[in-house]
Formats: C-alpha cells, structure tokens, sequence
C-alpha cells in the first residue's frame, strides 16, 4: 500500500530558476543555484525510476505500507528518507544513489570511490547516511512511542544506470532491480496470512499514519536560507504571483 508518493518538485525549480534572473545576485551564487537546480533534477529522476520498482511490487500489498520522500523536523532531530518501506515484522528504509562514472569499492579500507576518466575519485560512504537516519527515526519511534517494529535493516539502492567496478560491495548495496528480487525471494519465506493477521490486530496503520503526519516537504524558503537569499523572498514571491 503506497502511503505516499515523492513530493512534486516543479514549483521548487521553477522558484530556483527565476532566482538566476535577479538582478543583485552575484554570478559565483547563481552559479551555485544552478548546480542545486541539477542536483534537485537527478535527486528526482533517480528517486522516481527506483520508486517505480518499489511501487509495482507493493502497490496491492495491504500487509506493507511504503512512504517516498519522508522528511521531518522533530525538536533536534532531522529525518529525511527517501524510501521507507514497513511492514508488521520490519522497517526497511532506502537510500536512492546515482554516480556518474563506475562506482567502486576498497573493502580492506571500507572506502567507497568513483572512477572516470581513468582518475580515482573517493566518496562518502552512503552507507553511513542510512545508518544516521535508522538512529534518527528510532529515537523519534521511542519519543513518540509508535508501535512499529523494532526489526531495522537498511539499503543503499542504485540507479539501473549505475556502472559497478568487482564483486565485493557491501550487502547493503545494490541495484533497484536487483533489491526487489532480494525483497521478493524474503517476502516468499514469510506467511502472507500471518503478516496481515498481526498487522489488523496491532494496528501499524495508526502508527504509521502518526509518523506521516509528521512529514513536512521542502519549500523554497529552504533553499533561500541555504543561499543565504532570504532577502530576495518578496521580489520571488511577486514573480510567482505571490505563491507562497
């Protein structure tokens, strides 16, 4: 059962672009606007193709609740998952990744890297990522005292288009395509009816529903304080037609 869907983010790029017409921005600060407007794009595109691998499979699953695009600010605590998929027995939240160039990785450094044009580039470990996030959303289950399963396991899933150096990734790395085979052939060891029998009876779907409502998609006010651009909100929103 799809909760919900990747927020739409049309209205975020078009407020960005016509950030690039002010007249008192500097070149060097549009050209970073720029660069957020084609991280925005491929954070989406990437977002959607994986989420349609997820969405066919779980569409008609009513023992499965599965959430795109989740962000909440709860006191301290940021939350931002880009596919979070529970059920009766588990949690399982995705990460969405795309590189450019072959991925690669060291196991012996447990280092991640990005090879293009014959160069070596090192990355971040997008592992680390989901793993402050499965934290964060359990300290957030305890404060809120959500009745959702405390069985957490978490993936970093790859755009179809992503190019693989070796074998020898982590587990918790793989393609789209390649994670719902692997979520299919879990899903057949386990009882359907069992699943939806403890669903009904402990409720999930008012607890998950409770950690919905927590969600708070991105404005452009966002963006204009990343920018440090607060001071151009009214000459945007009259551009917008006052669209706040």
């Amino acid at each position: 059962m799809i909760l919900k869907d990747l927020d739409d983010k049309r209205d975020i790029l078009k407020a960005l672009d016509l950030l690039l017409k002010h007249p008192k921005i500097y070149k060097n600060k549009k050209e970073e606007i720029r660069k957020e407007i084609e991280n925005i794009k491929k954070g989406w595109y990437v977002e959607r193709d994986n989420g349609y691998f997820i969405n066919t499979y779980y569409r008609d699953k009513k023992s499965a609740f599965v959430i795109h695009d989740l962000r909440i600010k709860y006191r301290e605590l940021g939350i931002q998952i880009d596919h979070l998929i529970i059920t009766n027995t588990e949690v399982i939240l995705l990460e969405s990744k795309y590189y450019n160039g072959y991925l690669g990785y060291n196991p012996t450094r447990n280092e991640f890297y990005i090879k293009r044009n014959r160069k070596y580039f090192p990355i971040h470990n997008p592992i680390k990522q989901v793993e402050r996030q499965v934290e964060n959303l359990k300290t957030l289950m305890k404060r809120l005292d959500l009745g959702l399963p405390w069985n957490f396991s978490y993936y970093v899933i790859l755009h179809t288009s992503v190019k693989m150096i070796g074998n020898n990734f982590p587990d918790e790395i793989m393609k789209a395509d390649v994670f719902m085979d692997k979520l299919k052939e879990k899903d057949k060891s386990l009882m359907n009816i069992l699943k939806k029998a403890i669903s009904i009876e402990f409720g999930i779907e008012k607890d998950v529903k409770r950690l919905l409502a927590l969600h708070k998609p991105v404005d452009i006010d966002f963006y204009l304080k990343k920018f440090n651009l607060l001071w151009t909100k009214d000459w945007l929103m009259e551009k917008l037609g006052g669209k706040n």
